[in-house]
């Protein structure tokens, strides 16, 4: 990183009531392990309010300190918030004044949960059921085992009630899979439960119930504390989960859901792989919009690019008859002889409208860094040109950083024979592809692709999406644990740090050897602490 293009990434998450970590990812081509590494370079916490200004100050800190330049970051990833993408305020316009020619990649992944959440909101029905099922059974061994017995009753196997979280919106799809398999069971056990509920005066009841408190989060609290309210929180909830499963329209808009939801999960699980995928991404997003548009357009208006097609225009909608709605879901309708469909199908009109009509304003479509960036990619070297990597070592100097002007002359005679070559190594992942043609060699034994090599492993470091973040925090979690509350974030950053360089090198942490100094520290360190313990 200090002699080559890098790519850098963070994002903030609260660790405890007044402070935030920031974890510092980077990017880098390991020419050791002929594979680009993502690792986490440091784990830093601060206590400072969490504006742009604060957060590029940590991030121009942590380099510094490493003697990293600005210079040689070739793109930044963050979410799509605007204390990270602001053009004014946001770390992206610091980061900006000291490296002019960084590449911004705003995460896919956040724009494909937020254009499935906004297609969602088109459905009558609430996803919100969910979370209220799972709250309601999940402390109560009693509600369990009388919903494993209502499950016995209907001839099915019971299975746990999965938790929908908003924040996660990958988990939506596998809840509704969930809820659907045990859709008898589950109405039945909240008739019953809202039979019982009712049928007795709330006062008389020795239960425990859950209530909402001021935080937001369930508690539990003594029926006779609330019993002046009209209608506890118990009930209102039974109430409200029992009739969205009595509604035969809710099931039809679930079960389509179902089938519509693998449309945004799919491309959503492509650019959450830790390889290098930003040669895909564009081609990525363009099919998902196309796989989302052939369900509620007509074929012969998707001709050319599919974001300049007037979707939202009926004439081209497909009737009623030819929408994808999924195969289950015509069933129902069938078997349920339900005729009233008219408010549905337009229903499912506004789900795919409202998705594509986000996708098309926000999606990086047409984005040159994207579009160029394919050169990378084997399977189209045929297809590309010499222009797409002279705009890349034109927008990115770092790639090429003191090369002189005859050295564009190589590049292209390089890639020219690149093109027409048969003995390419056949080998799927990119990073590897890439680290191998560099060793490649003619009858001189002069190395054939060694600038061409070093352009698209440039091209290969620029992240995809922000989701190396995401992972990260996943690690947080499972070392900072209740069991471990008091864990340091210094102590903290130094273990991840180094678990995760070691797993980009293929390693695992026990197999690591400590040489006898620094065990004798290590011990002397835990003695000292531990005597000081026992004198206080």
């Amino acid at each position: 990183m200090k002699t080559g293009p890098y790519s850098l990434a963070t994002d903030g998450s609260t660790d405890m009531s007044n402070a935030k970590l920031y974890p510092v990812v980077v990017r880098y081509f390991n020419n050791t392990s002929g594979k680009v590494d993502c690792v986490l370079l440091s784990l830093v916490e601060s206590t400072a309010k969490a504006t742009g200004e604060n957060i590029f100050k940590i991030l121009d800190a942590e380099l510094n300190d490493l003697g990293i330049r600005w210079e040689n970051c070739v793109s930044f990833a963050a979410d799509n918030a605007s204390v990270m993408m602001g053009k004014n305020k946001g770390v992206v316009a610091y980061i900006t004044q000291r490296q002019s020619h960084i590449y911004l990649v705003g995460c896919a992944c956040h724009l494909m949960a937020l254009a499935a959440k906004k297609a969602t909101k088109q459905l009558p029905c609430s996803v919100d059921v969910l979370v209220d099922i799972y709250f309601y059974l999940d402390k109560s061994s009693l509600r369990q085992q009388t919903l494993k017995e209502t499950h016995l009753l209907h001839g099915k196997e019971m299975k746990k009630i999965l938790k929908h979280v908003q924040t996660r919106w990958l988990s939506l799809g596998h809840c509704l899979v969930r809820l659907i398999d045990q859709w008898n069971p589950l109405q039945q056990f909240f008739g019953d439960e809202l039979q019982y509920l009712t049928s007795k005066k709330v006062e008389k009841r020795p239960r425990i119930r859950e209530t909402e408190g001021s935080s937001g989060k369930p508690h539990l609290t003594s029926n006779a504390a609330t019993a002046s309210k009209k209608t506890p929180y118990a009930v209102r909830k039974v109430i409200s989960v029992n009739e969205f499963l009595t509604c035969k329209q809710n099931k039809l808009n679930c079960l389509f859901l179902r089938s519509a939801l693998p449309l945004f999960e799919k491309a959503n699980c492509v650019l959450q792989h830790e390889e290098p995928h930003i040669h895909k991404l564009r081609r990525v997003l363009e099919r998902q919009l196309k796989e989302i548009m052939v369900r509620f357009v007509k074929p012969c208006i998707l001709k050319g690019d599919c974001t300049q097609v007037d979707f939202l225009c009926k004439n081209n909608q497909k009737s009623n008859e030819d929408l994808f709605i999924g195969n289950d879901a015509r069933k129902f309708i069938i078997s349920e002889n339900i005729t009233n469909t008219e408010n549905f199908y337009e229903n499912v009109r506004e789900f795919y409208s409202a998705a594509c009509s986000y996708m098309v304003k926000t999606f990086p479509y047409h984005d040159e860094v994207l579009f160029h960036a394919e050169v990378v990619d084997p399977s189209v070297r045929q297809e590309k040109s010499f222009e797409s990597l002279n705009y890349v070592v034109t927008r990115f100097p770092a790639i090429m950083s003191g090369k002189s002007s005859e050295s564009l002359d190589v590049l292209e005679s390089q890639f020219l024979l690149y093109q027409v070559c048969e003995s390419l190594p056949k080998i799927e992942r990119v990073d590897h592809f890439w680290s191998s043609v560099a060793t490649m060699k003619d009858e001189n034994g002069v190395l054939q692709f060694s600038m061409l090599s070093e352009v698209m492993k440039g091209i290969l470091v620029i992240f995809h999406s922000n989701v190396d973040c995401e992972r990260f925090f996943s690690l947080f979690t499972k070392n900072k644990t209740k069991f471990r509350p008091n864990l340091g974030t210094k102590l903290l950053s130094s273990i991840l740090t180094h678990k995760v360089f070691m797993n980009a090198a293929g390693k695992v942490c026990h197999t690591m050897k400590h040489d006898k100094a620094i065990l004798k520290k290590a011990k002397k360190s835990t003695y000292i602490a531990n005597t000081s313990r026992n004198a206080s």
